[in-house]
């Protein structure tokens, strides 16, 4: 085996690794401060009205919980749709509050999961299933969900300070939402496809329809990766731990660099 040659690294290549391999340790980053002394929701100043809303969010979630596993699929579709019906209506009423529209983004992922049946390039063309198109809506909706929820808990323009229930909110719709778009990037990696196909596009517009079409759809597979690996990063300046783990897990760059160097040193094994 060849000897191992010492290399010195300068603070400045130090720090572009530092940066590139755990994104969390960049000090250029954005910073949050979670301060307690905040309202735990700007947009529900009313204590006792905040805790009827959240008593309210729960029994919608209660419903799901006790759905028996092995119950039929007609007696799970009622409980989501019930589940749902209680969320959307608590949304109609108080549309600034964010943390029902990250639960309702979660009840969808639930229901349709995240991931859309793509065949394989070269595979005979198929017409897609009801199941893959209702998938594809309820994707797009849930991440219209998540938006949402992130722009009504996102702090002022003019700070950087949320609450400690404000940062639980946005550190969970940024982790869903990264996960929505990286499960979709891999849906496409293992299509071997660099781009949705039309059908899903079609789905999405549909649903979405009069509301603007979102640009996710259009994105090419390494940019929904990127941006899903954002929203981990995004997560974690939030708290999520989950973010946080995942914001180094799904960075295509310390990926790409990671490979390069296990590929080097199982070159310097093999000498």
């Amino acid at each position: 085996m060849a000897a191992v040659q010492q290399v010195r690294l300068s603070t400045n290549d130090l720090h572009i690794l530092n940066s590139v391999f755990d994104p969390e340790s960049n000090a250029s980053a954005t910073s949050i401060t979670i301060d307690a002394s905040l309202p735990p929701d700007p947009s529900i100043p009313s204590a006792s009205q905040l805790a009827s809303l959240q008593a309210r969010e729960l029994s919608a979630i209660k419903q799901i919980e006790a759905v028996n596993p092995h119950a039929t699929p007609p007696e799970k579709h009622t409980a989501y749709k019930h589940a749902e019906a209680q969320l959307s209506a608590l949304i109609a009423a108080h549309p600034h509050y964010a943390s029902a529209y990250n639960n309702r983004a979660q009840l969808r992922r639930w229901r349709f999961g995240d991931h859309v049946a793509l065949p394989q390039r070269g595979a005979a063309p198929t017409a897609p299933s009801a199941a893959a198109q209702h998938t594809a809506a309820a994707l797009a909706r849930a991440l219209a969900d998540l938006d949402a929820a992130i722009a009504c808990a996102a702090p002022a323009a003019t700070s950087r300070a949320v609450s400690p229930a404000q940062a639980s909110v946005l550190g969970r719709a940024w982790a869903q939402r990264g996960a929505v778009l990286f499960a979709v990037a891999r849906d496409l990696a293992r299509a071997r496809e660099e781009r949705l196909p039309r059908w899903v596009v079609d789905a999405v517009r549909e649903e979405l329809c009069g509301e603007g079409e979102p640009e996710w759809v259009l994105w090419e597979r390494a940019r929904l990766e990127e941006e899903g690996s954002r929203c981990f990063f995004v997560a974690g300046l939030y708290g999520s731990e989950v973010g946080k783990a995942l914001a180094v897990v799904s960075n295509p760059y310390a990926r790409l660099c990671g490979a390069i160097v296990r590929e080097a040193v199982r070159g310097e094994v093999m000498r």
